[in-house]
């Protein structure tokens, strides 16, 4: 693992300059997919991410694993470990006071060592900055309604001394806040309502994936994804993107930010504006030394002029006290690695301040071998049915996913939907995926 040098770009520069100047590093090798990182008190770094795996087995079902990596020198060197007693997918690290860290997770229906058969949130939590771990599972025989499945916010926050707050949704309007008193050790739910659209006809809940941040003025925000192709909305909402949503055709690349708002610590959420990024997901919120505030988030897909991968830009706030997003001018791309044939290689990656005043930001991006991403380049890759079902019958041998399509199946889906289980095929058979990489730079002073 070596530092190398780089820049960012910054499109439409006004207060930042054209370039900006930074050092990367890439942690593991191919499969390293949507990391995050925390910092603890004395400044040692923990950053997380996961691995799929997809031994043959009779079932035909993936195996995931979480790694650790350690830093204890702002980021230049990093240890790696892995922990068999942690599995799940899209692991998001919190840390909170005396150093406890919370981890979210979610364990798919079709992983091996998911004997519910259903998607379930699970926690990971410890008192030693993550050398030891205990779990806690949150399922669906917890909750007051009768739900199918439960997926956890990204983060957690406390929002008042000693209590922490979850987001847990269910689907169809099934919103539980999860309040623990004992930071973490034990938690209860809350029925929680959202305003703004008909949640009894939304398949999601703005909590999947949600994350929370604390004003200076105690005000309570969440930044929601959320998919305008099947929100009923109630209400205008301002700064949703120009873009008809029916095209998409079930495909979750072309989902939104939606901020919301909560006055009565999370029992009800009402809407303020969507942020007018189209394809956009897996926000961060970090305050910075300097009082201003970045947000970083993931582009899925390219569109809008931006290639897929991880820009930030700094909020400010309007006449009401309201987070302002200013999407045309100084946005900071740190990562746009994935050529646009290819697939979203995850983004996922949060930013963090370190004590030397530098900036930290995880990400993965998506690499594949040069012929596969050649054909993908040229657009032959669904040109040659043989070619096609010769890499299908082969992943399927490993992972059972492969069984739930075929050439013709996929003939009048969108090429979205093409690219995407191609690809998924040489993922599986280890010939494509994702890659993680952290970018040290620093914001030039305003």
């Amino acid at each position: 693992m070596k530092l190398y040098k780089d820049n960012l770009r910054v499109k439409n520069p006004e207060k930042l300059p054209e370039k900006i100047d930074c050092k990367r590093i890439q942690l593991g090798g191919l499969g390293a997919y949507k990391p995050n990182v925390i910092k603890f008190a004395d400044g040692e770094l923990l950053l997380t991410n996961f691995h799929m795996h997809y031994e043959p087995h009779e079932d035909g079902n993936c195996t995931e694993h979480i790694m650790l990596y350690r830093s204890r020198d702002n980021a230049l060197t990093w240890e790696a470990r892995h922990y068999d007693t942690l599995w799940g997918r899209e692991p998001y690290l919190n840390v909170f006071k005396d150093d406890t860290v919370i981890m979210t997770t979610h364990h798919l229906k079709n992983e091996v060592r998911n004997r519910l058969g259903r998607v379930v949130a699970i926690l990971y939590r410890s008192e030693d900055k993550g050398n030891t771990w205990e779990s806690t599972v949150i399922d669906k025989d917890i909750i007051p309604d009768k739900v199918d499945n439960t997926y956890s916010s990204r983060n957690i926050i406390e929002v008042d001394d000693n209590v922490l707050l979850m987001g847990m949704g269910c689907g169809y309007g099934k919103d539980y806040v999860f309040k623990s008193f004992d930071m973490g050790k034990t938690w209860k739910p809350f029925s929680t309502v959202f305003y703004g659209y008909d949640r009894d006809k939304y398949k999601y809940s703005p909590y999947q994936e949600a994350v929370f941040w604390k004003t200076d003025q105690a005000r309570l925000f969440m930044l929601a994804r959320c998919n305008p192709q099947f929100m009923v909305f109630t209400e205008k909402l301002d700064g949703l993107p120009d873009f008809d949503h029916s095209t998409a055709k079930g495909f979750d690349h072309f989902d939104v930010e939606i901020l919301f708002e909560s006055q009565d610590s999370g029992l009800s959420w009402h809407p303020i504006k969507a942020v007018n990024i189209l394809s956009a997901m897996y926000p961060s919120i970090v305050r910075l030394d300097d009082g201003r505030t970045l947000f970083t988030f993931t582009v899925r897909e390219p569109v809008e002029g931006n290639h897929m991968g991880v820009q930030s830009i700094i909020v400010t706030e309007d006449k009401n006290g309201n987070p302002e997003f200013d999407i045309n001018s100084d946005r900071i791309v740190i990562d746009e690695k994935t050529p646009d044939y290819l697939q979203s290689g995850g983004g996922f990656g949060n930013t963090l301040q370190l004590d030397d005043g530098n900036l930290l930001t995880v990400y993965s991006y998506y690499d594949a071998d040069e012929e596969i991403k050649l054909e993908m380049e040229d657009g032959t890759y669904f040109a040659d049915e043989e070619k096609f079902e010769k890499a299908r019958r082969k992943a399927a041998e490993f992972h059972d996913w492969a069984n739930g399509f075929n050439y013709n199946s996929l003939k009048d889906k969108v090429k979205n939907t093409r690219r995407h289980c191609y690809l998924g095929c040489w993922q599986v058979l280890r010939k494509a995926g994702p890659k993680t990489e952290i970018t040290l730079w620093r914001l030039p002073v305003d």
